[in-house]
């Protein structure tokens, strides 16, 4: 079954100059030792030096996995599909299938295969989590369960996670994403649109568009005292007056640090889902989200981040009672 899926992979990646499926099939044939592989690999690698990235790529196949809590959630989960697909993100669902004629088990089975989806996303909620770990009646759930169960069945024999994507609807199900996900990337959606940060930024990772690294610069040569060896040999810049600015707190140090430690313990005090909606706000480079520590050792760390930007700590008090006053 690898060798297949090694093969199908290869002959995505030159038939659509599709990158992504070229470093799936090379990490297949290595772990696999289809050494018969070795040459069409290398030609296909070679081919891959010369193709133009801008040209367009096979649309990424997302399959979402999902349980169907309510009318309400199940017609959501469509919405988000169709969302998708209008967008060129070939997603698939149970509801655009009504009868598999292979059944459902292997129907969903052959969906989370990664020849079969670039990516997985699963929608979690309280529902979804009860049913892959068997807390509820054993004739309820059984497709979820069936899923959760291939889902760890990848994770444990890939030893990594490159596909299965945790989405939340709702900052409070943050805490419903199944223990094997805890700590990949998750997705809060409050909106099917581009205007929505989570949305987005789900977007430009089912469509590779995630921001890239600039190339290297130089380094600059510098002399004692910080001064660069090209600065200190020109004729020195006198620079314009720094503009008056408005006193805006005349606290001493003193008062200020207390203030903080106040904010500091108020966040350790959260609950789960309002402290996480604060992390996906303010920690926008994922210093926070990317750590597995309880909220109380979280807390110091999206402080720090919060203080680094200007008013930072204003903004998060203010969210912080805009939380309070929306739950009342």
């Amino acid at each position: 079954m690898p060798l297949f899926q090694a093969d199908i992979l290869l002959y995505r990646a030159r038939l659509f100059r599709n990158r992504t499926a070229l470093a799936e099939a090379r990490r297949l044939i290595e772990k696999h030792g289809y050494h018969r592989r070795d040459e069409e690999l290398a030609d296909t690698e070679a081919a891959a030096e010369h193709w133009n990235d801008k040209e367009p790529s096979m649309p990424t196949k997302t399959f979402i996995s999902y349980s169907h809590d309510n009318e309400q959630h199940s017609q959501r989960v469509l919405t988000l599909a169709n969302q998708l697909r209008a967008q060129g993100v070939d997603a698939e669902i149970d509801q655009y299938e009504p009868r598999p004629p292979q059944g459902w088990p292997l129907w969903c089975e052959e969906q989370l295969r990664p020849e079969s989806s670039d990516f997985v996303l699963v929608v979690c909620t309280e529902t979804y989590l009860n049913r892959i770990e068997k807390r509820v009646p054993a004739d309820e759930g059984r497709g979820v369960f069936w899923e959760g169960n291939v889902i760890r069945s990848y994770l444990y024999e890939e030893k990594s996670n490159n596909r299965f994507l945790p989405v939340i609807f709702d900052p409070k199900d943050g805490t419903y994403i199944p223990r094997p996900l805890k700590d990949t990337t998750r997705y809060l959606l409050t909106a099917f649109d581009l205007s929505d940060p989570g949305y987005e930024a789900l977007y430009r990772e089912l469509t590779r568009q995630t921001i890239q690294r600039p190339p290297l610069g130089e380094v600059v040569t510098l002399r004692r005292g910080g001064v660069s060896l090209e600065r200190s040999v020109s004729a020195p810049q006198v620079l314009p007056p720094v503009a008056p600015r408005e006193v805006r707190s005349t606290f001493s140090s003193a008062v200020a640090a207390h203030t903080e430690t106040d904010l500091l313990e108020e966040l350790k005090r959260l609950p789960a889902g309002w402290f996480e909606e604060l992390v996906h706000r303010f920690d926008q480079h994922n210093a926070v989200s990317a750590r597995p520590a309880p909220q109380s050792t979280r807390a110091i760390d999206l402080l720090k981040v919060v203080e680094a930007t200007e008013d930072g700590p204003d903004r998060l008090r203010e969210e912080i009672r805009r939380l309070k006053g929306s739950r009342r």
